[in-house]
C-alpha cells in the first residue's frame, strides 16, 4: 500500500469502523447492528456458549467480550486497536437515563432477557454492513502482526 492509503490516526479508523450502536439517526444500520453485530451472552449468562474456552483452567470468551468501555479509540504499534465503544447511559439499565426505545436484549440460555451495550458490539463497516446484509467483521491490522494473522 501506498503511504497516502494507509491509515495514520484514530479519527481515520474511527471513520472506517465502528464498535457501538448506532442511535436511531440511521435506522437502517441500526436495525442492521442489532441484527448481525451483536455478541450473544456468554460467559456467565451461558458457560457452554460456542466462543467460550478453557485457558489455564479459565473458561471465557475466547472474543474477548465484552470489552471494556473506551471513550476514544487507541493506536499503538504492533497491537491491535481498542476500539471506541463509549458509555451510553440510555443503554444501561441501572442508569435514571435508561431508554427502553433504545435498550438492546438477548436472551440467554434460561430464556432471560440479557440487556446487551457498546461492549458487545463486533467491528464493523456501515457500509460494507449495509452493502451484503450480513455479519462482516471488520478489524484494522496495520503492523507487522498483518502478516502473522494473515
Amino acid at each position: 500500500m501506498r503511504s497516502e492509503d494507509k491509515i495514520h490516526n484514530r479519527d481515520e479508523l474511527d471513520d472506517l469502523i465502528s464498535a457501538e450502536i448506532p442511535d436511531n439517526t440511521d435506522p437502517e444500520l441500526r436495525e442492521l447492528v442489532l441484527k448481525w453485530m451483536i455478541h450473544n451472552p456468554c460467559g456467565e449468562h451461558d458457560l457452554n456458549a460456542s466462543c467460550m474456552k478453557n485457558h489455564n483452567g479459565k473458561i471465557h470468551c475466547r472474543f474477548d467480550f465484552p470489552k471494556a468501555f473506551q471513550e476514544t479509540t487507541s493506536l499503538v504499534d504492533d497491537e491491535k486497536p481498542k476500539l471506541r465503544r463509549r458509555y451510553d447511559s440510555r443503554l444501561d439499565q441501572q442508569s435514571p437515563k435508561f431508554s427502553h426505545e433504545l435498550a438492546v436484549y438477548r436472551k440467554d440460555k434460561s430464556g432471560r432477557r440479557i440487556n446487551r451495550d457498546n461492549r458487545h458490539v463486533a467491528p464493523y463497516n456501515a457500509y460494507l454492513l449495509k452493502l451484503f446484509n450480513c455479519q462482516i467483521i471488520v478489524e484494522f491490522v496495520g503492523s507487522i502482526r498483518a502478516v502473522k494473522y494473515l
